[in-house]
């Protein structure tokens, strides 16, 4: 029987995960239609964001901000498809909890996520706009990011108020 391929040592696996996820993000962009089952049948944002989880070890920031590149990807493609995925597996926890880790902080992962919401509130993409609102909700009261969190929230209210919210 051959012999097993040596494992990777983490490093090295660590210095290609932004190359991919960078590579994700362009296929993203560039093959919207083939890249949204793609990214959907095999469950791919779910494994992009397990790099933003604070135990990974092996991971630096550079592959964290690489995940947060690919989510704003799967968000600025404004498609409702990959927003009802997102929300449907909750798979935007991981991104307010960067805030929630880095509250009294101001660092490059926290402004990626603070410019993702913003582009959210911006584009008024309301499913996402309600959902975010519902979950960050006053848990960063305080925090220094409370001010975008806040706008977020009043962007919700004023789409309920219309009658085009979804909440």
């Amino acid at each position: 029987a051959p012999a097993a391929p040596p494992a990777a040592p983490p490093l090295a696996l660590a210095a290609c995960v932004a190359p991919v996820c960078e590579l994700l993000c362009h296929c993203v962009r560039a093959h919207a239609y083939r890249m949204k089952y793609f990214v959907l049948r095999h469950n791919v944002v779910a494994g992009v964001l397990a790099l933003l989880d604070a135990k990974c070890k092996h991971v630096d920031r550079a592959a964290q901000l690489s995940a947060l590149r690919f989510v704003r990807a799967c968000v600025g493609a404004r498609d409702e498809f990959y927003n009802r995925y997102l929300i449907k597996h909750n798979l935007l926890r991981p991104v307010l909890g960067v805030l929630e880790r880095y509250k009294a902080r101001d660092n490059l992962l926290t402004s990626a996520v603070t410019e993702l919401l913003d582009f959210v509130r911006a584009e008024n993409l309301k499913t996402l706009v309600a959902h975010l609102s519902r979950e960050a909700g006053a848990a960063f009261d305080g925090s220094r990011h409370a001010p975008t969190l806040r706008r977020l929230s009043e962007q919700a209210e004023r789409n309920a108020d219309c009658g085009g919210g979804v909440l």
